[in-house]
């Protein structure tokens, strides 16, 4: 899924469905259709850093192979926001921590740690995809969106129609429990 798809869909809950269907074939006109977008990307990040932050890290790994078992966080793919853990051999192993690097008692090991979402634009992926969903998103752009407006009731309604969503993602998560969506022939 695009960051596109989610500002189209963004754009259509807001009542701005000329200037979605200009985004779908190619683009935004220029002028104010274009703040438009810029203002809803700049919500969609938000929203995507707001998820990382509040129950839905982003968790990658990477393996490294270092003599002293030293690695630098600039050598990182991403920001490093939490070592979740480090492991050589599938085994844990120790570590220790600076402001500058990570120490593993290991010359191979691999990290596993927490990281915030990049900027997107609208041509990248949503790190979040289908874990969360195009609507979920969308709520929660629309809804920042509407506050910068000062659209306060539909700010209000978006908020708690994404705040539903992220509740029923907890649940879900924490019972570990998968209800299928149902289809109806």
């Amino acid at each position: 899924m695009k960051v596109k798809d989610v500002i189209i869909h963004a754009l259509k809950l807001t009542d701005r469905e000329g200037i979605a269907g200009s985004l779908e074939e190619g683009g935004a006109s220029a002028g104010e259709e274009t703040e438009i977008v810029k203002t809803l990307l700049f919500c969609y990040n938000a929203v995507e850093d707001e998820l990382s932050k509040n129950g839905f890290p982003l968790v990658e790994e990477e393996q490294f192979t270092s003599v002293s078992g030293r690695v630098s966080f600039s050598s990182f793919r991403a920001p490093v926001v939490r070592i979740l853990g480090v492991e050589s051999d599938g085994r844990e192993t120790a570590y220790t921590v600076s402001s500058l690097y990570l120490k593993a008692e290991a010359t191979h090991f691999t990290v596993k740690y927490e990281h915030p979402p990049a900027k997107k634009s609208l041509t990248d992926d949503c790190e979040y995809g289908e874990e969360i969903g195009e609507r979920v998103l969308a709520y929660g752009t629309a809804a920042e969106y509407c506050l910068i407006n000062g659209e306060i009731k539909f700010a209000e309604y978006w908020e708690s129609r994404y705040g539903a969503e992220i509740a029923a993602l907890r649940r879900r998560e924490a019972s570990g429990a998968v209800i299928r969506d149902r289809r109806w022939v």
